[in-house]
């Protein structure tokens, strides 16, 4: 496939009606995104995420596109080429710049074999469950259980909330706020917490062990993604099934995970896309390991939907609410599920009348090969 054009456009939806926080980052109050169309030299365009800012367009301009334009590409070769160009400049921004051009040929792969997505990448289902995610360290006991119950009315079965207020300093009070959901949403409402790394693992297993009574589906990044030794002691110890992986940013580092992770989290906007969230799906699938999978949620699901083991998609409140606006056509939301549009490629199109208003002008890089 040869590419003959690139667009990238800068958006900046209205910010969140507060500031939110997680045991280790925040304030949050915004979630600008990159899209990125890539033209094909039939007039198909493909659709990815980048992050904005001049990073992520200058590795696009140096680094990414010169290589792309050069000659015909497919999406795994290009994205296993990129991983060795840019070997030197490790991952983080590198990886989620790679992984808007990846998804994006993904995407248009998908365009030309006319098929939805899921069932390029072999699924069969155009539904697949999805879980609420909410309940911010900075809120207070009444706005945390109010935050959670909304998610019940939305129509999530299963939902997660944050841990770790106070910088992961007051486990007591992480406790008594887990037993208030759980106590508010009821026995019948799946529940699972997250940590976002926080705590060392004698901190871990003390909460863990305080909170089994409250029947968690999983306790997800307890203490530092990279730590697989004591990662895979407290799996050992722990009572209640660990979750993770979207902190990792290599494939063969889920290699490292696999007797610890009950769950698997990979994200493919920090593989460096597609092509190295379905290669952590096979490992997955050879290991017969669930994959409950966050990221941008109205993406990820046809991931989710396409992998042997996917369980579920994460729909992180308020940023998945906001990205959702982007979007003229995406697989939208009904009683706790994602329904995947039967449409060719992933179905993200961007609302034309929404990027005009919140979004730069595009920079456009052509390609003069």
């Amino acid at each position: 496939m040869r590419i003959e054009e690139a667009r990238l456009f800068e958006v900046f939806p209205p910010p969140f009606r507060r500031p939110v926080y997680d045991a280790t980052l925040g304030p949050f109050s915004e979630f600008p995104v990159g899209l990125l169309g890539l033209w094909s030299a039939e007039g198909v365009v493909g659709w990815g995420l980048v992050p904005v800012g001049r990073i992520a367009s200058e590795l696009l301009r140096e680094k990414y596109l010169p290589s792309l334009f050069a000659t015909d590409v497919e999406a795994e070769s290009f994205w296993l080429e990129s991983l060795r160009q840019t070997r030197n400049l490790g991952p983080g921004l590198t990886y989620q710049t790679l992984s808007g051009i990846d998804i994006a040929l993904w995407d248009l792969a998908a365009k030309v074999k006319q098929v939805p997505l899921t069932k390029l990448l072999g699924g069969t289902r155009m539904t697949v469950d999805c879980y609420g995610s909410n309940g911010w360290t900075n809120y207070g006991l009444r706005e945390l259980i109010e935050s959670m119950v909304q998610l019940v009315k939305r129509g999530f079965r299963t939902l997660k909330m944050k841990v770790g207020v106070r910088n992961g300093t007051a486990i007591a009070e992480d406790v008594e706020r887990v037993k208030a959901v759980r106590k508010a949403v009821g026995p019948d409402v799946g529940l699972a917490v997250d940590a976002n790394q926080v705590w060392d693992s004698a901190q871990a297993l003390e909460f863990a062990r305080a909170v089994e009574e409250e029947k968690i589906l999983w306790f997800e990044e307890p203490i530092p993604a990279p730590a697989f030794a004591r990662l895979a002691q407290l799996a050992g110890e722990s009572p209640v099934a660990l979750a993770g992986g979207e902190s990792m940013w290599s494939c063969e580092s889920f290699e490292s995970v696999l007797d610890s992770y009950r769950y698997l989290q990979p994200v493919a906007h920090t593989l460096g896309g597609i092509s190295g969230y379905m290669r952590v799906a096979g490992l997955a699938s050879e290991r017969g390991i669930p994959l409950a999978s966050g990221g941008y949620s109205q993406l990820t699901c046809s991931l989710v939907a396409a992998a042997q083991t996917g369980l579920t998609t994460e729909y992180l409140v308020p940023f998945m609410d906001r990205f959702g606006e982007i979007w003229a056509q995406c697989p939208r939301l009904h009683n706790g599920q994602f329904v995947i549009p039967e449409v060719t490629g992933h179905g993200l199109d961007p609302d034309t009348d929404y990027l005009k208003k919140y979004g730069s002008s595009p920079q456009v890089f052509r390609n003069t090969h």
